[in-house]
């Protein structure tokens, strides 16, 4: 899928392309990002509520997301190493 909607935040990118690895990238983020929201609000452990992660686990949650966005086409510089990584994108 292609076409000419433009990004008004970055207009110097051009159209859009489904498969580009900027929108790749995105999507497997943000797929990732939501499931790490929905564990943290829903995902019970035995008998325990839910609960957030602490940073560190947040952080190794996103390294190895990183290996589920590698499966996509990617810029490897633009993979998120840590939440703040990805919250800057």
């Amino acid at each position: 899928m292609a076409g000419e909607v433009i990004d008004v935040g970055a207009p110097e990118i051009g159209g859009y392309r489904a498969n580009s690895p900027r929108e790749s990238m995105w999507a497997a983020l943000t797929e990732m990002h939501s499931m790490l929201w929905v564990y943290e609000r829903l995902g019970f452990r035995g008998l325990r509520l839910p609960r957030r992660l602490s940073a560190e686990e947040r952080d190794q949650y996103i390294r190895e997301v990183s290996d589920y966005c590698r499966l996509f086409p990617h810029d490897e510089a633009d993979l998120p190493a840590s939440m703040a990584d990805l919250q800057a994108l």
